[in-house]
C-alpha cells in the first residue's frame, strides 16, 4: 500500500513537472513571438519613414505653402508636419513649419521650429532675423539683441537687423520705467508707458499682467479682462488668468461670464483648488437668482423672497449681490402690497445709493 502511494505521488510529481516546463516552453515561445512582432512593428514604422521620398517631401511643402497662400492655416500646417517628420534634417522645413506657427499665433511653437533650424543652418539669416523678431515680441531682449547682432557681422547693411537692434534700448528703458511707476502706485503712467511698446512687445504675458494690473485699480475692468485673456494664448494651461478672469466678472455681477471663464480653467484641470469650489459656488448663487426671476414673473412673489434670502447665504459678503438682492426684494414687497416691507427695504436700497432709480 505505502508502495503504490510513493507511485502515486511520483507520478503526480511528474506530471506537475511536466506541466510546469510546458507552461515555461509555453511562455518563452509567446515572448519570442512579442519580440519578433515588436521588430517587424518597428521594421514597418521604420520604412513608412523611409518611404517618405524627398519628393513626397516636396509635395507637403508644396502643398502646405498652397494652403497657406489660401488661409487654409490649420492644413498647411498638418503637410508641414508632415514634411518635417519626413525629412528632419531640412532646415527650410522647419522654418517654413514656424512661418505656419507664427501666421496662427503660435509664437511659443514656432520658436523651437526656428531653433531647430538654426542649428542646422546657423548662417541663414532670414530665420535668425525671424527668431530676433519673435524674441523682441516676448520681451526676451537679450537674446533678441544677440541675434540681430549675429545678423549685423555678416550682414551689416540689413536695415532689418539694425531697426530691431535700435529698438530694444528704448523698449528696455519704457519696460523700467512703466515698473517704476508701478512701484509709485502711478497707473496713469504706466497705462501711458506700456501703450507706447505694447505694438514692439505684444506678446509678452508679464506686461500684459502689469497693465491689466492698473486697468484694475483705474476701474477699466473690460480693458484688464482683455490683457489677461491675451496672457491665455501666451502662457499654457494659464488656469490662473481664467480664475482671474473669472474674478472679475464675478466682481461685476456677471455670473454668465463667470461660470464660462471658470469652466475653462476647469477643462484644464478639474480639480483645480481654486477654481472648482468657486464654480460650485457661483452656480448654485446663479441658479438661485434665476429661480428667484421665474418665480416674480409667475407672480410668486413669496416664494421669490424666499429664493433671494437663499442667494444671501450663498453670497453674504459681496455687496453687489446684496444690492440686487434687496431691489428684488423691494419689488416683490410692492407686488405683494405689504408697504411697510417695501419701504423699509427700498429705503436701505436708497441710503447705501441715492442715485438708484430703480
Amino acid at each position: 500500500s505505502l508502495r503504490r502511494e510513493r507511485r502515486s505521488f511520483s507520478g503526480v510529481g511528474f506530471i506537475l513537472a511536466s506541466a510546469m516546463e510546458l507552461n515555461i516552453s509555453s511562455l518563452l515561445c509567446s515572448f519570442r513571438r512579442s519580440i519578433w512582432t515588436i521588430c517587424c512593428l518597428a521594421a514597418i514604422l521604420q520604412g513608412a519613414v523611409a518611404k517618405l521620398s524627398a519628393e513626397e517631401v516636396k509635395k507637403h511643402l508644396d502643398l502646405g505653402k498652397k494652403l497657406l497662400s489660401e488661409g487654409n492655416l490649420n492644413d498647411a500646417l498638418t503637410h508641414y508636419h508632415s514634411a518635417v517628420e519626413g525629412d528632419p534634417t531640412n532646415y527650410l522645413t522647419f522654418y517654413k513649419r514656424a512661418t505656419v506657427y507664427l501666421a496662427i499665433g503660435r509664437s511659443k511653437s514656432a520658436l523651437p521650429d526656428l531653433d531647430s533650424c538654426l542649428e542646422l543652418r546657423p548662417d541663414f539669416s532670414a530665420a535668425r532675423l525671424q527668431r530676433a523678431s519673435v524674441l523682441l515680441k516676448r520681451a526676451k531682449l537679450d537674446a533678441a539683441a544677440r541675434d540681430y547682432e549675429h545678423v549685423l557681422k555678416t550682414q551689416p547693411d540689413s536695415n532689418d537687423a539694425r531697426q530691431g537692434l535700435d529698438s530694444i534700448g528704448p523698449v528696455r528703458a519704457a519696460i523700467q520705467h512703466a515698473e517704476e511707476a508701478k512701484r509709485q502706485h502711478d497707473c496713469n503712467t504706466v497705462v501711458a508707458v506700456l501703450e507706447s511698446i505694447m505694438e514692439k512687445i505684444p506678446w509678452d504675458a508679464g506686461i500684459r499682467d502689469l497693465r491689466a494690473d492698473c486697468y484694475m485699480e483705474m476701474g477699466m475692468y473690460h480693458k484688464a479682462i482683455s490683457d489677461i485673456r491675451v496672457t491665455t494664448k501666451l502662457i499654457s494651461d494659464n488656469t490662473a488668468a481664467y480664475f482671474r478672469v473669472s474674478q472679475i466678472y464675478y466682481m461685476m455681477g456677471e455670473l454668465e461670464e463667470t461660470l464660462r471663464e471658470v469652466r475653462e480653467c476647469l477643462k484644464l484641470d478639474p480639480d483645480h483648488k481654486e477654481c472648482y469650489p468657486f464654480y460650485k459656488k457661483v452656480k448654485k448663487l446663479n441658479k438661485q437668482f434665476l429661480k428667484a426671476e421665474e418665480l416674480i414673473s409667475q407672480g410668486q412673489y413669496a416664494e421669490s423672497i424666499d429664493k433671494l434670502d437663499a442667494a444671501m447665504k450663498t453670497e453674504p459678503s459681496e455687496e453687489r449681490y446684496e444690492m440686487r438682492v434687496l431691489g428684488r426684494k423691494c419689488h416683490a414687497y410692492y407686488k405683494m402690497h405689504q408697504i411697510k416691507n417695501a419701504m423699509r427695504v427700498c429705503s436701505e436700497i436708497l441710503r447705501r445709493d441715492p442715485q438708484n432709480v430703480n
